[in-house]
């Protein structure tokens, strides 16, 4: 980086130095000078003391923050409602939501309006495999991956091969095209790896054994499976809707 320092002048004090006074050669001054626009997505995740003292350290001409769940105090400038997506047809909406008063019943009745989902996706014209998305609990907690997975292999009859479990340890969907007709994935496992960033659009329900108590998590969550197959409406109106089968009582007060 030394040839970027050869014409800018060494006298202001927003550079960060050595042992022997001279200004560092380094990437942070470089971006410390020219003062670079920064464009930060899901934002929400970078409010924490180190990310505001990175921010600082790079003297950032503006900032521009994407997120879907602001902080109660963001500067916010564009505001786009959910009413607006659906009315553009990008989105899935109303979301229903069931509770039910134990997880293997969750997982039952998910799996059921998936196979109910998945007859109506038959009269589209445009190809659609409803799946579903679990979340399972920590592994210190009781209704983990591995629970789950062999709930619905041994007492489901789901075939292995259409489940993909997808965590920070197991990432079973990369490079898997879950929209090419031939992919047999019909069930994906998660805990938290999926929060944020994951947009398929055949996910229709997410079914949870997870508690969740923030409506930002819950947010987060259920947006996953939001997003409207094609960003077009579908003829079946029960395919205009987003799915969630909850097995605890603070999902519900979240949302």
């Amino acid at each position: 980086l030394e040839p970027h320092f050869s014409h800018i002048p060494k006298t202001y004090d927003f550079f960060e130095r050595n042992e022997n006074g001279g200004v560092k050669f380094s990437f942070v001054n470089l971006l410390a000078y020219y003062r670079p626009l920064v464009i930060i997505d899901e934002a929400h995740n970078h409010s924490s003391e180190l990310s505001i003292e990175v921010l600082q350290r790079i003297r950032p001409s503006a900032i521009v923050e994407f997120t879907a769940t602001p902080a109660r105090n963001s500067n916010v400038l564009y505001r786009v409602t959910a009413s607006e997506l659906k009315a553009e047809e990008m989105i899935k909406l109303p979301v229903v939501l069931t509770e039910h008063s134990s997880w293997e019943d969750t997982i039952t009745y998910a799996i059921q309006n998936r196979q109910r989902l998945d007859i109506l996706a038959r009269n589209e014209e445009q190809y659609i495999r409803p799946i579903i998305l679990f979340q399972a609990e920590n592994k210190d907690k009781e209704i983990t991956v591995d629970k789950i997975r062999n709930y619905l292999i041994e007492q489901e009859n789901i075939p292995p091969e259409e489940i993909a479990v997808a965590t920070g340890e197991q990432r079973e969907l990369d490079g898997v095209n879950l929209f090419d007709p031939a992919c047999p994935v019909k069930y994906v496992i998660t805990v938290q790896a999926l929060k944020e960033g994951w947009d398929c659009s055949f996910a229709y329900i997410l079914c949870s054994m997870a508690r969740v108590q923030s409506s930002k998590d819950a947010e987060q969550l259920l947006g996953r499976v939001l997003r409207m197959p094609y960003a077009k409406r579908r003829k079946e109106p029960d395919l205009n809707r987003a799915y969630a089968h909850v097995a605890i009582t603070s999902w519900t007060e979240a949302v």
